[in-house]
């Protein structure tokens, strides 16, 4: 995430805080739904899991 922050012009967040915003960051309890992406993975692969995700909360079968 850093690597990548640092690579934008002109953006409003400086790398520097990529460190703190994810040790801000707090665990799930256990009755919170959520899910971890791969920030590296191709956007199809994340629509996917995203979709399957919001359909198993919603009591849907997955695609």
């Amino acid at each position: 995430a850093r690597d990548r922050v640092s690579r934008r012009t002109g953006h409003f967040m400086p790398a520097r805080l990529v460190d703190s915003q994810f040790e801000t960051l707090e665990p799930l309890e256990r009755d919170e739904p959520g899910m971890t992406l791969d920030a590296t993975a191709d956007l199809p692969m994340n629509l996917a899991r995203v979709r399957a995700g919001v359909e198993r909360c919603a009591g849907r079968p997955g695609p």
